[in-house]
């Protein structure tokens, strides 16, 4: 979403209001504090969302065949924990300053940050069988990384921790053949 310059010049207002109300001194470092205030005043002006909320839907396993599915392991603010031969649909939430949903989130687009760990691709959600298929995390390899979803202006981000998978088969290889020592009298 592009901003107007009418939007932009009432959230400068806004920033400038209120600094002017506060003591500080010069070379106080502020910068970083007055962008941020910046770009929620223009996010209230604009009337758009603040924040992305990522959630992880059921947890499913890679293959022809993704079986009922399970929910995922997560506690918000923590990592989605899952195994690498598994992948999760993602669900994103826009919210405004006070956590109150924003309806549009149709142009978010979702980046991992080490695709060794897990991609982003489309795959189908089970638990909706007519939707087609949907944004999802997809399990590559063991470790650690970090989901981003944006839609330009805001984004959200959510950790992921992919462990091993079970063991799919066990090979057991004969070592060499020796004759028994002698029992010892």
């Amino acid at each position: 979403m592009a901003f107007t310059e009418q939007q932009r010049v009432a959230a400068a207002n806004c920033v400038a209001q209120m600094f002017a109300l506060r003591a500080w001194s010069p070379g106080q470092q502020i910068t970083d504090e007055i962008i941020q205030l910046f770009d929620t005043f223009l996010m209230l002006i604009a009337g758009t969302a603040y924040q992305l909320v990522i959630s992880p839907g059921k947890v499913y396993d890679q293959g022809p065949k993704p079986g009922p599915g399970r929910t995922a392991n997560f506690t918000p603010g923590g990592a989605v924990i899952m195994k690498d031969t598994q992948y999760f649909p993602l669900t994103v939430q826009a919210v405004d300053t006070k956590g109150f949903p924003v309806p549009d989130t149709s142009a978010v687009s979702f980046s991992s940050n080490d695709e060794s760990v897990f991609t982003i691709g489309q795959l189908p959600d089970p638990a909706n069988p007519g939707v087609g298929d949907v944004d999802c995390a997809i399990a590559v390899g063991p470790g650690s990384a970090v989901l981003t979803g944006s839609d330009g202006n805001i984004s959200g981000t959510l950790a992921i921790d992919v462990t091993t998978g079970d063991i799919a088969s066990l090979v057991i290889t004969a070592g060499q053949v020796a004759e028994q020592p002698a029992p010892t009298p």
